[in-house]
């Protein structure tokens, strides 16, 4: 009798041992570590095993058997262990004030700290999954609010961009969040999936150009505004909106590459081909703008007001060879 009890406790101790064991090192994503950290500020969340959220309040509902989940912001102290029944025992602290589940600093404390797990992407796809298949992506689009990673941002703008369920009323949410990137490589790659139809409405082209605005490289600059080109989305008054990002791009083989798309558009107004002529003026080198003002002479219309326009580019070239082979394609 004494042998069947000690092998019956041997088992539960083997047993509760196998359990730590599997959840700790099981499956990908039951194990983790985030830690950010500044001078004034410091975030640590670390994991084991399987833990299930309540999406209304973020809240726990539970952790596998022998799992843990510890969080520490600044003083903030949280601890949740998960026991073998798989009952949840918490220890929150505030500085060295402890708190209890029952009080308002403790339930806070959980909502922010599972908060927080969730921002930074914990059960990342799966929850994105169930948040829009509950309320599809007006649903995505508030969760998005509180995503703290580009990388999360990007995986729900992908499934955004990627359905065939989007409206209007979806698109300007859409646009603030592309343009909260942190990264241009990721407002630039969401700037170019967005469609022709999607850049016809004159808010979304606006915010559009708001963006590009705020990009560093002139380099993703044309890119983009050549992408607005081809898209064929200027047209009447925009085309001046295009015009005065393209000038102010550093090099000019970037503003050239989008002066000549510009000369391609079939409804430039007199007035928009003297603007044009005005920025093509202040090209550096003679030889460029030689090279658009001959492909200006072949579209534009020859009023008396474009050819003083044209003109008065064509006499600040310096070398008469190119002055000449200018100034003759206005007849």
């Amino acid at each position: 009798m004494k042998l069947l009890f000690f092998l019956i406790a041997f088992g539960l101790v083997f047993l509760r041992a196998y359990i730590l064991w599997a959840n700790h090192h099981g499956r990908k994503g039951d194990a983790g570590d985030i830690l950010i950290k500044s001078d004034n500020f410091y975030e640590l969340m670390k994991w084991s095993g399987k833990i299930k959220i309540k999406e209304e309040d973020s809240t726990l509902i539970s952790i596998s058997p022998g799992g843990y989940f510890k969080y520490k912001r600044n003083e903030e102290n949280l601890i949740a262990r998960s026991n073998v029944q798989g009952e949840i025992s918490y220890e929150l602290y505030n500085g060295p004030k402890q708190l209890t589940m029952m009080d308002t600093a403790g339930k806070a404390l959980i909502k922010e700290a599972v908060g927080e797990l969730i921002g930074y992407g914990y059960d990342g796809k799966e929850r994105m999954e169930r948040i829009y298949r509950q309320g599809g992506n007006l649903a995505l689009l508030k969760e998005m609010g509180h995503m703290r990673t580009d990388v999360l941002k990007s995986m729900y703008l992908n499934k955004l961009l990627g359905g065939d369920s989007l409206s209007e009323s979806d698109l300007p949410e859409i646009m603030k969040q592309i343009g909260s990137f942190g990264s241009d490589y990721d407002k630039q790659n969401f700037l170019s999936k967005l469609s022709w139809k999607q850049l016809s409405d004159s808010a979304i082209f606006r915010d559009y150009l708001a963006i590009v605005e705020k990009i560093g490289a002139d380099n993703d600059k044309r890119n983009l505004l050549s992408h607005l080109l081809e898209k064929e989305a200027v047209n009447g008054s925009r085309i001046d909106s295009v015009l005065e990002p393209a000038s102010s791009l550093g090099a000019d083989l970037d503003k050239i590459a989008i002066y000549e798309k510009l000369t391609d558009l079939k409804d430039l107004t007199e007035a928009q081909w003297i603007t044009l002529l005005g920025k093509v003026g202040k090209l550096s080198a003679d030889m460029d703008k030689a090279n658009m003002l001959i492909r200006i002479a072949a579209k534009m219309p020859k009023t008396d007001d474009t050819r003083a326009a044209y003109k008065k580019v064509a006499e600040s070239l310096n070398n008469d060879a190119d002055y000449g082979r200018v100034i003759r394609l206005l007849n």
